[in-house]
């Protein structure tokens, strides 16, 4: 009996102990009830490379405040955001 499993992650994936952080492919030999080794389940380790991007907004008001994702600011000030990629 073969089974095959899928495990996916962003820049690493832990698999049993294993930290990989390329995307590889793997055989389990899983013993079955008797101690044989009969079961070989395929296992596809999806590694997901993230690469952090800095991007610089600069948003003025003009004596007005400026409203940035429902907050308002009156006076100069430096708002970190993180966006999750998919």
């Amino acid at each position: 009996m073969r089974d095959t499993i899928i495990v996916s992650g962003c820049n690493n994936v832990n698999y049993k102990g294993i930290n990989y952080t390329h995307t590889s492919t793997r055989n389990d030999t899983l013993k079955n009830i008797s101690s044989c080794d009969s079961l070989i389940r395929l296992v596809n380790i999806n590694v997901n490379q993230v690469i952090p991007i800095t991007q610089n907004i600069n948003l003025t008001g003009c004596n007005t405040p400026v409203i940035y994702q429902g907050n308002t600011y009156n006076t100069s000030t430096i708002v970190r955001d993180t966006l999750r990629s998919y």
